[in-house]
């Protein structure tokens, strides 16, 4: 498996920390399709608005950190319960 990492990509490109800037994004996703061409796995950093559109383009590892993983199951929970004046 390869794993391209935006973090590093970004700071490479001038951009250190701008994971999400559309040019990082497209020299990720079309580093991971030359990573499928060549008949290997291919991961990278998403986040939840991403992911579908890094699986379409071929992603079979995805990472998102943990933190912001958690964050939004407990908001989605959190609002499951219809938001209730004293629920934490």
């Amino acid at each position: 498996m390869f794993f391209v990492g935006p973090g590093d990509l970004s700071a490479t490109m001038g951009r250190p920390g701008d994971l999400h800037h559309p040019e990082i994004q497209a020299l990720v996703k079309s580093t991971i399709g030359k990573i499928k061409a060549a008949g290997k796995a291919a991961g990278t950093l998403v986040k939840r608005d991403t992911a579908a559109d890094f699986v379409a383009a071929g992603c079979q590892y995805l990472y998102e950190h943990a933190n912001s993983f958690m964050a939004t199951g407990a908001r989605d929970f959190k609002a499951q319960l219809g938001a209730k004046d004293g629920v934490v």
